[in-house]
């Protein structure tokens, strides 16, 4: 039980890890007023929010690993995995997968027609920080909700579908400010994460897809409207949010089956 508040603790403390991180960017930049600073970062409306951010949220990596070493007394290659271990060629096998999935379900969405615009002011900085620091992002929150918190709720519940459930609804509340559809289309995403981690005995499948899913969505975004338009959303279509979460099935099945044929451990040996 302390572990699991401990878990709440480091999800609170991952705003001041990103204020740390904008208050050196701020003093690097040498700007006089922080307030008006912040807000534009913040937006994403310059590339240190990006940076503050995600390496913010990364600090989740570092709290797990922490916690399961000196509170459970478990050594951290058990966190990403029963092997123990990482499954890396699987973790790889599935981001191209992805990568492929979500893709593919986007263009045929839109019927090939991207609304491509002019890229953005700084867009290849954006892009550096983007392919660095969204994969840490995104591995950190899926360490934390389905490495951590859905396993410490469902040992708890004493049941596994309990956990699931349960870090995928508070994954999508983590991300604030939205409307039905968006939560939706979060919880969602969270249900298939989770159900792949029980069904796959790792994280590898889970953190393949959310790499893939944010590197992507920013990486249009440069192109299509800019970061700061796509940070700010708080809305989605019915429409958008079943077509993504139909690739988000689709790659969970492809991902379950090819850990089937990579015959990767589901049970702690």
């Amino acid at each position: 039980m302390m572990g699991l508040s401990g878990a709440f603790l480091a999800f609170l403390l991952t705003g001041l890890l990103a204020q740390a991180v904008l208050r050196v960017s701020w003093f690097l930049r040498g700007q006089p007023d922080f307030r008006e600073y912040q807000s534009l970062a913040l937006a994403y409306e310059l590339p240190d929010g990006i940076l503050a951010s995600h390496l913010g949220i990364a600090g989740l990596l570092l709290f797990v690993l922490l916690i399961h070493r000196y509170w459970h007394g478990r050594k951290a290659i058990w966190v990403i995995s029963v092997q123990p271990g990482g499954r890396w060629r699987y973790l790889l096998i599935c981001f191209v997968v992805a990568a492929a999935v979500l893709n593919v379900v986007l263009w045929l969405m839109r019927g090939g027609n991207m609304a491509w615009q002019a890229a953005q002011p700084d867009w290849a900085i954006y892009l550096a920080l983007i392919l660095i620091t969204s994969p840490l992002q995104a591995a950190a929150e899926e360490f934390f909700f389905r490495g951590y918190l859905q396993q410490a709720i469902g040992s708890l519940a004493g049941r596994s579908w309990v956990g699931v459930a349960c870090s995928a609804l508070v994954f999508a509340i983590f991300h604030g400010d939205q409307n039905v559809a968006l939560f939706t289309h979060r919880l969602g995403f969270g249900l298939i994460a989770g159900t792949l981690v029980w069904a796959t005995g790792g994280l590898e499948a889970a953190i393949a897809v959310h790499v893939a899913n944010n590197v992507f969505a920013f990486g249009y975004a440069l192109f299509t409207g800019g970061v700061a338009t796509l940070k700010a959303t708080s809305a989605i279509s019915w429409e958008a949010a079943c077509s993504d979460l139909a690739s988000f099935a689709v790659f969970g099945a492809l991902a379950w089956w090819i850990g089937r044929r990579m015959h990767v451990a589901t049970l702690t040996p």
